[in-house]
């Protein structure tokens, strides 16, 4: 399974809860923010998830986030 499909399900698991780059780069091991972009992005893009600013769940940081919708 690709990081992006990783991520992707863990977002569907908690849906509705929005997640900084910063925290799924600890959440999913990623090497770095730069990384946790593309791969939001990418899974962005698919129905059903949203990369918007707001506050994340984790961090409370208002800050770019990605969710399941």
């Amino acid at each position: 399974m690709s990081k992006a499909e990783s991520t992707a399900r863990f977002l569907q698991t908690s849906s509705d809860r929005a997640y900084c780059d910063d925290c799924l780069v600890m959440l999913m091991g990623l090497s770095g923010p730069e990384e946790a972009a593309q791969i939001a992005s990418e899974v962005a893009a698919a129905d059903g998830f949203a990369r918007e600013t707001g506050e994340c769940c984790l961090c409370h940081e208002c800050k770019q986030t990605t969710q399941a919708r």
